[in-house]
Parts: structure tokens; sequence; C-alpha cells
């Protein structure tokens, strides 16, 4: 636990120094209220849509502006989770 805390401090310090991080500050916050990983929600080029610990493009990034507790948090709020294009020539 004080290893999470750290890094989430180093984290929230890291991004708070950075250019177009908009999420990151975000993460560390909601890391520690929901006591887990949160679920990741992205308004990028107006889809609403959210990704859970474990999907392929999981985790804070540029595109990264809101933050669950919880998928029933995400659904409620109007996401949609994310998911990865499909080859459809095969």
């Amino acid at each position: 636990m004080v290893v999470a805390v750290c890094l989430s401090i180093a984290l929230y310090t890291f991004a708070c120094f950075t250019p177009y991080v908009q999420g990151y500050p975000l993460y560390p916050i909601y890391l520690i209220k929901c006591g887990r990983l949160p679920v990741t929600g992205s308004t990028f080029a107006g889809s609403k849509t959210y990704s859970l610990q474990g999907d392929l493009h999981y985790g804070p990034d540029v595109t990264v502006d809101t933050f669950f507790c919880s998928e029933q948090e995400a659904l409620a709020a109007g996401f949609r989770r994310w998911e990865p294009y499909k080859d459809t020539n095969q």
C-alpha cells in the first residue's frame, strides 16, 4: 500500500508539470478514492467510452478525461465499453 501511495504521489507530481496530460493528475486521486484501479473513460472525438483493468488500452493517457469507481457508474453516465476494431476480412 505504501508503494502504491508513493507511486501515486510521484505520478501526480509528474503530471502537474507536464503539458497535455488531462487525466494524469486525477488518476492517483481515483486510485485512492476507489481503493483499486479505476475505470477509465474518454470523451475523445465525441464518443463516450470506458475501459476496465485488463482491457487492451486500459490506463491513463492523453485521451482519458474521466474516471469511475465501477462499471455501473460509467454505464449510468452514458458511457459504453470500448471495443477494439474487428477485422471484417477474416
